[in-house]
Formats: C-alpha cells, sequence, structure tokens
C-alpha cells in the first residue's frame, strides 16, 4: 500500500476524538470514485457519506462512533488543508489526490478495504470488549470467575475515555440498585460539554472524568468548571460526587477540602 495513503488514513483516524466522521468521508469519497465519480460536489459527498454510515453499520452492526453530522460546508476544506485528503478545484467542486484518481479501478478497490478495514478496527478499538457482554448468558458467564471479571473491569477502565464512563457508569447502577437508587446517564461519553454525566434519583451528581492530575493548576481548573456548573449547596451537602482516574497524592487534599 502506497505511504501516502497509509499517512492520510493515520492522521484521519488519529485525530477523530470522538465520532470517525472524516474516516468514513474519505471511504464515501472512494466510492464516489469507484462509480466513475473523479469530481464531486459537497452535497453529493455529503450524500455518499450518509449511504457509507450505512454499510459500516450494516457490517459491524453497531452505530458507536460512526454517524456523526458532515458538515459539508466546512468538512471538506479541513480535510484538504489538514490531512491532504482532498483536492479542492473550486468552492464546491473537489476530488481524491491526483495519485489515487490516475489508478486502476482495481488499485483504488484494494485502498477502499484498505481504509474500510481501518474504520472496522477504529470504531472496535473505541468500544473495546464490551460487546462480548452483550447477552444474560454472555455475562454470567464471565461473572462466574471473579478474578477474571475484575480483570476484565480493570483494562476496559483503561481502554479509552469512552470506554471509562461507560464502565463506570454499569458499576455504580448495578450497585446503586441495592438500595433502590436508580441511576441516569445525562450527556454523551467523552461529548467534552462540561455538563453533568450521571444523576440519580434523590439528587446526587456524578461527574467523571478521565484525567490524570499531575499539577495544582489542573485541580483548579476543575474546580472552578464544577463551581460554574452546580449550585454551591449541592457540593456543601456532598451531593456531587466526582470520579477521576488518577490523582496526584500532593493535590487530593484540594479536592477533598472543596468537595
Amino acid at each position: 500500500m502506497d505511504q501516502r495513503i497509509i499517512g492520510i488514513v493515520d492522521k484521519l483516524v488519529k485525530y477523530s476524538k470522538t465520532k470517525l466522521i472524516n474516516p468514513v468521508a474519505f471511504l464515501a469519497a472512494l466510492n464516489l470514485l469507484l462509480k466513475n465519480k473523479k469530481n464531486f460536489t459537497r452535497q453529493e459527498l455529503e450524500n455518499e457519506y450518509k449511504k457509507t454510515v450505512r454499510e459500516i453499520k450494516a457490517n459491524t452492526g453497531s452505530d458507536l462512533n460512526i454517524g456523526g453530522r458532515f458538515h459539508a460546508d466546512t468538512y471538506p476544506d479541513r480535510m484538504a488543508r489538514k490531512y491532504n485528503a482532498f483536492l479542492m478545484l473550486s468552492e464546491d467542486k473537489m476530488q481524491l489526490p491526483p495519485f489515487i484518481v490516475k489508478l486502476p479501478q482495481k488499485a483504488q478497490r484494494e485502498i477502499k478495504e484498505f481504509v474500510f478495514k481501518r474504520i472496522i478496527v477504529a470504531q472496535r478499538n473505541k468500544i473495546g470488549n464490551i460487546q462480548s457482554i452483550d447477552t444474560h448468558k454472555k455475562r454470567i458467564l464471565l461473572a462466574d470467575n471473579k478474578d477474571k471479571f475484575i480483570e476484565f473491569l480493570a483494562r476496559e477502565l483503561q481502554r479509552s475515555a469512552s470506554s471509562f464512563e461507560v464502565v463506570c457508569f454499569a458499576v455504580l447502577k448495578v450497585f446503586l440498585e441495592k438500595f433502590a437508587c436508580k441511576l441516569y446517564r445525562n450527556s454523551k461519553t467523552n461529548a467534552r460539554d462540561t455538563g453533568i454525566d450521571i444523576s440519580t434519583d434523590y439528587g446526587v451528581v456524578y461527574q467523571i472524568k478521565k484525567f490524570k492530575i499531575r499539577r495544582k493548576k489542573e485541580v483548579e481548573k476543575i474546580l472552578k468548571e464544577f463551581k460554574v456548573n452546580f449550585d454551591q449547596s449541592r457540593i456543601e451537602d456532598g451531593k456531587l460526587i466526582l470520579i477521576i482516574e488518577d490523582v496526584d497524592a500532593n493535590f487530593k487534599h484540594f479536592i477533598i477540602f472543596e468537595f
């Protein structure tokens, strides 16, 4: 495989923090090229993007990290400027890099297969192994061995920010149900919206941060965010619970004191 293609796809995948929008758009452009559409408009790319999303969902059986909104008025320009994924021909016309367009169709199909597989691998890496326990029977089988179950949870907690939030939610939900307390998700995983992550039916709010706090200013930034988003009385009453992946021992007292 041409190193230029590998380089483009690597960057598109690497910098897709939540949804794999840009890699899917690149795959959509390859689909257009294989339909003998060498040059295409923003609208044509957006339409093909939606079809490509459905193609991936049909293959994986999951829409996690796939299917975010494609902004045709801005994304192609950014993909051209930052990743050399497109060549802009005019305000509304573009094409894939010329070295791809000039290739025989067989080679273009091979590129499509390469990009498709990379997207699938990236999606599965983000999902982790959560789908391996998607049925009651599978969960019972895994939970039958305490050590393996704890190892599974520990591994998934470390996989990604999204996985960290999902596993925290699952553990808390099951634990609190023993006390007749329901747990609700209030925002998308890793959404960077600084909002509430999890709340209960008795007033407690859980905020999850996959951070490794190593400096005082990082602590101050988090505390400032909470004071903006939450009423002081909720904090003073102990009804705001912060879950952080790791905090240096030198800074734990700052958070404990404030909370």
